[in-house]
């Protein structure tokens, strides 16, 4: 199957404005925890796009992670070709006395746009 019209960076930005959302409101507690979340997430809004082929996602065992300095990652594949995205998360420090970590992008109505968008077309001729 061809994904070239399935825009997966802009998809996983979407899904991490989600999981960031989840964070500043105190329901994701580590950085563990948010890479588990954003992975899962991946996993199951693809799973219900009908697409689940389309990319492997997992956190990395703490042995992998300590060797490649790593916490997850993101196998993306259309047809035959692939794209393997390793990742560190880093965990913010919040403040909760101010408006909230990354509110720009948690709350989409104040948004001017701050996703790239050369980085679709870019990722898609890489896969192309």
């Amino acid at each position: 199957m061809n994904y070239t019209n399935f825009n997966f960076p802009r998809f996983v930005y979407d899904t991490d404005i989600t999981v960031r959302d989840e964070l500043s409101r105190g329901l994701i507690v580590s950085e563990r925890d948010y890479v588990s979340t954003l992975m899962s997430y991946i996993r199951l809004l693809l799973r219900q796009k009908g697409i689940p082929s389309l990319c492997h996602s997992q956190v990395l065992p703490g042995s992998i992670e300590q060797k490649l300095g790593c916490d997850a990652i993101l196998i993306i594949r259309n047809q035959n070709k692939a794209k393997i995205c390793l990742f560190e998360a880093k965990y913010p420090n919040l403040n909760r006395k101010k408006k909230g970590w990354d509110n720009k992008l948690v709350n989409k109505k104040n948004q001017k746009n701050p996703y790239p968008k050369n980085h679709s077309s870019r990722f898609n001729r890489q896969l192309d």
